[in-house]
């Protein structure tokens, strides 16, 4: 069997100084993950970078050999991905609840779709059990607005603080705060202030992250597994033939996806990753530094025939597909995503053949009540308990559900589910 000099190793770590936006430094840490990927230090702000040198963090990781694979071993794999065995059930009891909580949801930042909907639908299922609910937008970061958000709550004397896509390293003085004040905090895709993708301290802020499902039971390994599916499917889809522009969404869920989309796709030695964008969420805003990047490296590679990119928002705010249209590459150029999180404009696209090809899937509204549910989890002290939600790959013909609505597991009423178990109407 023939080998592939890729992008592998083990030594992992980085730790920024200051509340998340501040200097980066390379950190003694080790990290196991699937298949071994080996990251030092990063950039905070959208670069490009070589492929030969550059794995799924843009910086230089170590070579070593990987086995390169045939194409029917990229096809079995993504059969599983597109297997509805990976998706759990919701919990079938909880503690009881208590009305008049004072809860806020802080958004990762209301202007995408993959940060709104999940904070609405955890309003609208914490205002179910009677709680008073207060939603708070994260703007990404931006002038400090996930720690002004914070501040905000515990002026305003929340009880529980429930945050999306945001990890300690973004918002690491408010949630000490929080902690001093022993206010819970629970998270959708939050990652600790230890974790080594984007280490600060070895603090504990969060109570409570969501589980997904025993088989995926973190956010870590639902989006590496998530990212390996994305690089299946385009293996598949290009008959091995693959040219990507791969970009890396700086936020830990977003790395790990990129860990195990580079990883896996590693494994195809006619493939080849032309490049890699680096961003972080204040480059997303439209006409931003990600979608310059973008645009600038569709010019650079004209061979590029697919890119891969975590949060599917970025696709159409971001104008991904519009900057293919621009170089006439709308039916033969194929964007993969690995967090269908943006209602149903992506599931459009797909549907329609322009441009994104394929998603990985998350329901919205699951992932709102699952945070209510881990909430009221949080204020009993009970542990957390699996959601339920597991990574699954839709594609036009697997898993694209009904159009025109957010996107739902099949098979799944997520809603009459939580209320059962929380015995509400």
């Amino acid at each position: 069997m023939r080998f592939k000099q890729a992008r592998t190793g083990v030594d992992l770590g980085r730790t920024r100084t200051g509340t998340g936006r501040g200097r980066w430094k390379v950190l003694s840490a080790a990290l196991l993950v699937p298949s071994l990927l080996v990251v030092a230090g990063s950039a905070s702000s959208a670069t490009t970078s070589s492929a030969g040198t550059v794995g799924a963090t843009g910086v230089a990781l170590q070579a070593h050999s990987v086995a390169s694979e045939p194409l029917s071993w990229f096809t079995a794999r993504l059969a599983a991905d597109y297997s509805l065995s990976t998706v759990g059930s919701t919990p079938t009891s909880a503690p009881a609840h208590h009305a008049g909580k004072n809860i806020w949801v802080i958004s990762c930042g209301q202007a995408s779709t993959g940060c709104s909907l999940p904070t609405a639908n955890a309003v609208t299922s914490g205002k179910l059990l009677g709680w008073k609910m207060t939603s708070c937008d994260g703007n990404f970061g931006i002038a400090d607005a996930y720690d002004t958000c914070i501040r905000s709550a515990i002026a305003a004397g929340a009880q529980g603080v429930e945050i999306v896509s945001t990890d300690c390293n973004q918002a690491y003085t408010g949630m000490l705060a929080l902690k001093a004040k022993g206010i819970p905090l629970v998270g959708s895709e939050g990652f600790e202030c230890s974790e080594p993708l984007g280490y600060i301290s070895n603090q504990k802020v969060f109570t409570g992250n969501i589980l997904y499902t025993k088989q995926y039971p973190s956010a870590k390994a639902l989006n590496f597994q998530a990212g390996r599916a994305a690089a299946d499917y385009l293996v598949v889809h290009d008959h091995g033939n693959v040219r990507v522009i791969n970009t890396d969404f700086s936020v830990v869920a977003g790395e790990y996806a990129d860990l195990g989309f580079v990883n896996e796709l590693a494994h195809c030695a006619t493939c080849k990753l032309l490049t890699t964008i680096k961003y972080s969420p204040p480059d997303t805003p439209a006409g931003g530094t990600f979608q310059t990047e973008f645009a600038s490296a569709l010019a650079k590679y004209p061979n590029a025939n697919a890119a891969y990119n975590w949060p599917d928002a970025i696709v159409n705010q971001d104008g991904m597909i519009s900057a293919v249209d621009s170089v006439g590459k709308r039916s033969s150029f194929c964007i993969v995503t690995s967090q269908d999180s943006a209602g149903p404009t992506n599931d459009q696209a797909i549907a329609n053949g322009n441009a994104q090809c394929a998603d990985g899937a998350v329901d919205v509204v699951w992932n709102g009540y699952a945070l209510t549910d881990e909430m009221i989890r949080a204020l009993d002290k009970a542990p957390m308990a699996y959601e339920g939600m597991g990574p699954i790959l839709i594609s036009k013909g697997h898993n694209l559900g009904k159009l025109g609505v957010n996107w739902a597991y099949p098979g799944v009423n997520v809603v009459a589910a939580y209320k059962k178990i929380w015995g509400v109407k």
